[in-house]
């Protein structure tokens, strides 16, 4: 071991110059990198003068413990070994000592003390050259490691005899099973995270698309073909032109984006974090433009280069470990233009198939239709040679119904991203290259525009499958085998959100936009008819679903009236189905299922009304409608007697009976009331719903000030979501209010948890609900961060929609307490609430109240809506 005494004389005496001396070179890099913008040279700049300074400390260091270089080689290995060093990675070098002398030893652990001292990270190895070849017989990591082995110091001579052992190891192991180790391992990182090249966030680093997979695919070209040189691959002929630029672009702007983020944090950093996104954006020198701000130019410029990599880094090695078929025996002519060879569709002539556009039809249909998948070299000649296509026009009856099993069938997952990704929808529906690579600066859509399409897509013909493994696609799956035309559902999917890549509304933009291309796919009046009204509305199921009161019967009337039609009807609902889950991985829940489903059913069942029923002129009286229901209610009591229930009635209001189902409301009179008294002072009841990691949560008790509060302050002290809230206020000042709450995301918890967690709060509530305590002072001071991207509050007051009430809606970004204080404002005003729809995804919320007097008189326009509006907006 070294000395600690002479090893602290060694760093003062010999070497103070020599670390300052490279810390001012490295920021003059830094300097030079903000004034040029240029990632790639910026890191062989830093591996360039960290070669230097290791070298000068190897050679003090060799010299006073008296050892030759032949004793002793330091290797560059990894992104070091690449000359791709960022600037606060770690400095990955391997030690290779060749002789047995204990200096060696001492020399290592001075060298890394050094470094350690001096605040940098050292990812290190020391290996003898026999147990590095025993290792890499063994272990792929340390195999990926040596790929990209250079040398820093010691001897030339013994550092090719290293050279020349691994060169004879990498010759007899097989190429394909190191890169399908590979790639089986990126895959299953990238699941476990649920990775995305077009994710909100990325990871430039170990994120799909980026560096790592670019590290594949120099691994698999350096053994392959023994080098990773592009320029001299190209030149004879190994890989296109196009694929040089596309790799050295990419590399060089993740590279870019990557130093950025170290030289911002001043430490390693690869997450692209929306901060980091506008930072970067802007000394980048992207500019806002009219139709997108400078940090979506940004992000569509990187997601275009994940884009890249990953296609690459898939098809470039396939199409060479899968090499074209020889033997002409083995071949099946398809059509003129495409042959079936070695189990994969192939291109016969490249230079004839690039004259008829339709041909990218036909070799996507002959897959589909042969389930037998198309070999990477095509893939790569799509990708070289796109441009040079014309547009693809369906002629013909027969080129359309290719086009359309293409679209519907589900064959291959990636089919629709494999079209996308080589440009084939563009060339099909020109409009679509708009919508390409396109950002929404927000933390709602983690997906690119086009990826949401395609995710959707992918979903509906999950749905349209006979076997159904993801649970929430049930409902939706018995109702898709309804559906009389599915082409139009398919196209609805496929244009809802094009119309997104210009100024004008996108729903009605890409309505415009279908009508124009549709009649050019060859499809009928009443079908373009039909899908352009589908894209021109696919909002308002989701808006009404999620937003309106489901039990309010007037609403789902005229929401009904929109929709006209069942098939209207079915093809809506599955489009919104998919259109929400295909937003965001978090974004879709077991909640927005049911209310999805719960709006279907209603507007189902008035669809199915006959006509006389349906016209409001015909309806039933309110109060013979109440009678009616009353009478049901009746007959599925248990405990009450006719005396008692008649009692009962008196004391209610008619929203009680009107706005939920009749089994809820019996269960509700057994087990709170007998008569109009109740059974205890307070009661409250906590149920699981019928939809998984629910609690229905129901509380009778007097009406007093801030009840509603002390109620929403026990959900937040528990960590539950408020998602629904229903309030009813009787004729004796008693109050039902009824809530649907569910846990906190950041809690994990299984079945037991949550029937544990619904035991605490029953308890907690019947102990303490009478209890007026200061909900912020049962928290410690917590720091709130502020992850908003976009500020977006807003506050709108509608009094035109409901006939009972008025309705409030508020949009922000979430905090803590939100939720409560906009409460306190709202009941500080005198208002009653009568029914809170609760929406929060990430951290922007959007909450719907349905407000009324406390005289039960809707509020008129001469209230002072103002007042509250200002208030509301002040406290969010």
């Amino acid at each position: 071991m070294v000395n600690s005494k002479n090893l602290s004389l060694i760093k003062k005496r010999d070497f103070k110059n020599l670390i300052n001396s490279f810390f001012k070179k490295k920021s003059e890099i830094e300097h030079s990198f903000y004034k040029n913008n240029n990632g790639l040279k910026t890191c062989l700049d830093l591996s360039k003068i960290t070669d230097v300074l290791i070298q000068k400390i190897y050679k003090k260091i060799l010299i006073k413990n008296n050892l030759t270089e032949n004793d002793l080689i330091i290797t560059a290995v990894g992104g070091y070994g690449r000359k791709h060093l960022a600037p606060f990675s770690d400095l990955d070098i391997m030690f290779v000592p060749f002789s047995k002398k204990k200096e060696i030893k001492d020399s290592i652990e001075a060298i890394l003390y050094l470094f350690w001292d001096c605040g940098f990270r050292v990812g290190h190895s020391v290996r003898k050259l026999d147990e590095l070849i025993g290792e890499a017989q063994s272990d792929l990591s340390t195999q990926t490691s040596v790929i990209d082995m250079r040398k820093i110091c010691g001897s030339e001579t013994k550092f090719k005899l290293l050279e020349t052992r691994l060169n004879f190891f990498f010759k007899e192991y097989p190429i394909k099973k190191f890169y399908d180790f590979k790639i089986t391992e990126r895959l299953a990182i990238i699941k476990q995270e649920n990775n995305s090249p077009y994710f909100l966030e990325p990871n430039i680093k170990e994120g799909a698309g980026g560096l790592r997979d670019l590290n594949i695919l120099f691994w698999f070209l350096k053994r392959f073909f023994g080098t990773d040189d592009l320029h001299l691959l190209e030149k004879e002929n190994k890989i296109f032109n196009s694929e040089k630029k596309k790799i050295l672009k990419s590399l060089n702007f993740l590279m870019t984006v990557r130093c950025y983020m170290h030289f911002i944090n001043k430490g390693e950093k690869e997450k692209l974090t929306f901060h980091l996104q506008q930072i970067i954006s802007e000394k980048m020198r992207y500019k806002n433009r009219k139709l997108n701000l400078q940090v979506e130019r940004f992000m569509k410029h990187l997601y275009l280069q994940t884009r890249n990599i990953q296609f690459l880094c898939k098809h470039l090695p396939k199409s060479l470990l899968f090499p074209s078929e020889k033997n002409l025996e083995n071949i099946k002519k398809l059509n003129d233009d495409i042959i079936l060879s070695g189990n994969f569709i192939r291109i016969k002539d490249e230079n004839i198939f690039l004259k008829k556009s339709e041909n990218l039809i036909n070799i996507f249909f002959e897959s589909v239709k042969l389930k037998i998948p198309i070999h990477s070299s095509a893939f790569r000649f799509f990708f070289d040679k796109m441009t040079s296509f014309d547009q693809i026009l369906i002629k013909d009856i027969s080129t359309r119904l290719k086009f359309e099993t293409i679209i519907f069938q589900n064959v291959f997952e990636d089919t629709m991203d494999v079209l996308n990704e080589c440009g084939v929808i563009s060339k099909l529906i020109p409009d679509f290259s708009k919508i390409n690579f396109k950002t929404q600066f927000d933390l709602h859509h983690a997906y690119t525009v086009d990826q949401h399409t395609i995710n959707a897509l992918n979903l509906l013909r999950k749905i349209n499958s006979d076997n159904i493994k993801i649970k929430f696609l049930a409902h939706p799956s018995i109702v898709f085998k309804k559906v009389r035309h599915p082409r139009r559902l398919f196209l609805s999917v496929l244009f809802h959100d094009i119309g997104k890549g210009f100024e004008k509304s996108h729903q009605e933009k890409g309505a415009d936009i279908a009508r124009k291309v549709l009649p050019k796919l060859g499809y009928s009046r009443k079908d373009i008819g039909e899908i352009c009204w589908l894209v021109q509305n696919h909002l308002i199921f989701s808006e009404f679903a999620f937003k309106k009161d489901l039990e309010e019967k007037s609403e789902i009337k005229s929401f009904t009236r929109k929709i006209q039609s069942l098939e209207k009807l079915q093809l809506l609902y599955l489009l919104t189905v998919v259109d929400v889950a295909s937003v965001n991985p978090k974004s879709w829940n077991s909640w927005k299922g049911s209310l999805l489903e719960r709006l279907y059913q209603k507007c189902l069942e008035e669809i199915q009304k006959p006509l006389f029923l349906r016209i409001e002129i015909f309806d039933e009286k309110i109060k013979k409608k109440i009678k009616r229901i009353q009478k049901k209610v009746f007959f599925n009591l248990e405990k009450n007697t006719e005396k008692d229930f008649n009692n009962f009635c008196n004391i209610t209001i008619s929203e009680f009976w009107t706005s939920q189902p009749i089994e809820k409301i019996a269960h509700q009179i057994d087990f709170f009331f007998l008569g109009s008294e109740l059974l205890k002072e307070d009661n409250v009841l906590i149920e699981n719903s019928k939809v998984k990691g629910i609690l229905e949560v129901s509380v009778v008790t007097k009406n007093r000030r801030k009840l509603l509060l002390d109620i929403i302050e026990t959900f937040i002290i528990f960590e539950m979501n408020v998602l629904e809230a229903r309030i009813f206020t009787f004729k004796n000042d008693l109050v039902i209010d009824t809530f649907k709450i569910t846990p906190s995301s950041k809690l994990k918890l299984n079945e037991n948890d949550l029937e544990e967690k619904k035991k605490n709060l029953s308890k907690y509530m019947n102990e303490n609900l009478k209890k007026q305590k200061k909900l912020k002072n049962l928290f410690a001071a917590e720091e709130l961060v502020n992850r908003s991207i976009k500020d977006s509050k807003s506050v709108d007051i509608d009094i035109a929609s409901s006939e009972i009430y008025y309705i409030i809606k508020v949009t922000s970004n979430d905090r803590q307490f939100l939720l409560y204080d906009i409460l306190q404002i709202i009941l500080k005003e005198k208002l009653s609430i009568s029914v809170a729809k609760i929406s929060t995804t990430l951290d922007y919320i959007e909450d719907i109240f349905y407000i009324k007097k406390k005289e039960n008189k809707k509020v008129s326009k001469n209230n002072n809506l103002s007042k509250l509006k200002e208030s509301l907006l002040r406290i969010i």
